[in-house]
């Protein structure tokens, strides 16, 4: 499966919430089998602007397993700022589910 998360990152959510947050969206990754041939992640983090934080085709080979995309949802940054998801909806919808980011054909697309 291709599962891609979209990840409020606005000053509404504020930062002890943002560290809940992040924790969240990596006990669901650990819920899965990210591997090669398993379970791909991406994300997007959004406030006033909405940024691809990880792509489906970000890790490769043996790269691709849970703790490497929890390190990186692990690194992402609290951006503050105003709640535009409807940027981070804009963006999924033209980049996320793409083949140059990496997206498969005949795999099951979760959002």
């Amino acid at each position: 499966m291709d599962l891609g998360f979209i990840i409020d990152s606005s000053g509404s959510i504020g930062r002890s919430n943002w560290a809940k947050l992040k924790t969240f969206v990596k006990d669901i990754v650990g819920q899965f089998e990210v591997a090669p041939d398993k379970t791909h992640i991406a994300a997007i983090a959004f406030s006033t602007k909405a940024k691809e934080v990880l792509r489906f085709n970000t890790l490769r080979g043996s790269d691709i397993n849970a703790d490497e995309v929890n390190n990186l949802i692990d690194g992402m940054k609290w951006q503050r700022g105003f709640t535009r998801i409807d940027l981070a909806l804009l963006l999924a919808d033209n980049s996320m589910f793409t083949a140059d980011a990496g997206m498969r054909i005949g795999v099951r697309k979760v959002s």
